[in-house]
């Protein structure tokens, strides 16, 4: 009994993916992982970011992907530019895991920022 139970559960299991595949309509999992309100936080927070640079005459985050200790510098600087500015931490706070977002093999090794 409990086997013939085991094969119904993995059967729907089974056409329950399989149907998902035939509706056509396939989901893309890095970019689900995200709200589309909270990206649109992070890519406002990475414009002004990359802004932050070009008026600063810094080098932009992309070009840094690399170079840990670069990446870090130019965010510390950032940060704090953003208390100095008097804004808001979250501001900080999006700035930071804009870059960890668009860059993950920089999550983990931004401590110093």
């Amino acid at each position: 009994m409990m086997s013939l139970l085991w094969f119904f559960w993995l059967a729907s299991v089974f056409f329950q993916s399989f149907g998902t595949l035939l509706s056509g309509q396939s989901v893309n999992l890095q970019r689900a992982r995200i709200s589309d309100g909270y990206r649109r936080t992070l890519d406002k927070a990475f414009g002004k970011l990359s802004i932050w640079c070009v008026v600063h005459d810094r080098p932009l985050p992309q070009s840094l992907e690399g170079d840990h200790p670069g990446i870090n510098a130019l965010l510390v600087d950032h940060l704090q530019f953003l208390f100095d500015e008097q804004f808001g931490v979250s501001s900080g706070r999006h700035a930071l895991l804009a870059v960890q977002t668009r860059m993950r093999s920089l999550r983990g090794r931004l401590t110093q920022a």
